[in-house]
């Protein structure tokens, strides 16, 4: 079961980096997701559970960069309703990929409110920071909260 979990992890960091680079490079999702996946591998930032390239669950990760790609907008609506005296065009590029996973997973329940979180702020620490941790759970929390009132995610 870990070594399913850290694959699943591992194709949020992938779907991550793959959305960082469009986002700032302006380049194509495969070309985005076959770079990230190239330069994944063992690194010194990571912890040292990460899964290897091999153990990354590469379809979800595309499902995810898919998923966020078609449907930016609704995310990006989604996270600015939960960013308290923020604008999102004033957070990280790389915090907001990593938001935009998560609303992406909350919206279409692709995983459990509590495990999209959870990764989430773990992937913020790892690749942000500790300081953003919190930051990322109270607006994946808030996105959550807005999914539950509009009856689109049961709590």
């Amino acid at each position: 079961m870990k070594g399913t979990l850290n694959a699943r992890r591992r194709a949020r960091e992938l779907a991550v980096q793959a959305l960082y680079q469009m986002d700032v490079a302006g380049v194509g999702q495969e070309q985005a997701l076959a770079t990230a996946l190239r330069m994944t591998g063992p690194d010194e930032a990571l912890p040292e559970e990460a899964a290897p390239p091999d153990e990354i669950d590469v379809a979800y990760a595309e499902r995810l960069v898919s998923t966020v790609s078609a449907d930016r907008p609704r995310y990006d609506a989604l996270i600015a309703g939960s960013l308290a005296n923020w604008r999102l065009d004033r957070i990280g590029r790389l915090d907001a990929q990593i938001l935009r996973v998560g609303a992406a997973e909350l919206a279409n329940h692709l995983a459990p409110k509590p495990v999209v979180i959870d990764e989430a702020v773990e992937i913020a620490r790892d690749y942000c920071g500790d300081e953003a941790r919190a930051f990322v759970n109270g607006v994946l929390d808030g996105v959550a909260r807005a999914l539950e009132a509009s009856g689109e995610i049961l709590s």
